[in-house]
């Protein structure tokens, strides 16, 4: 499928659809509208443990502790084809997702993720022109 301009609704269904797609594209606008998603359900999850942390009197839950691992493990795999993808997007080999294990080089990928398009690359044909 060709990369795509789309608002978040469209992201995050096009993030679970391509749960393991390596292969392919990733626009700016599917990877932030992601990454913004992702924060917010970070955030519900960080007050409810919290909410539930204090209903226990200090004592952290083990519903929530199980509840935010199995959010972690579900969001794994389409978390990294979405960096792999977007990468491909610049074009870039998705293997630079390993300078993630470089703590400084974070943000040379966070420059990458913020690049537009490259144009047509080997990993197939860049959205329309739109910007957003």
């Amino acid at each position: 499928m060709s990369p795509q301009y789309v608002n978040m609704v469209d992201a995050v269904k096009l993030f679970f659809s391509n749960y393991v797609n390596f292969k392919g594209r990733s626009t700016r606008s599917e990877y932030w509208w992601v990454i913004l998603a992702s924060f917010i359900l970070g955030f519900v999850l960080g007050i409810f443990g919290g909410i539930m942390t204090a209903a226990k009197g200090g004592e952290p839950s083990t519903l929530f502790t199980v509840l935010f691992w199995l959010v972690e493990l579900a969001l794994l795999l389409p978390s990294l084809s979405l960096c792999i993808r977007r990468l491909h997007d610049v074009g870039k080999t998705g293997w630079l997702l390993l300078l993630a294990l470089v703590p400084i080089a974070n943000f040379y990928l966070l420059y990458l993720y913020c690049q537009p398009s490259d144009g047509p690359n080997q990993w197939g044909d860049s959205a329309d022109s739109k910007s957003y």
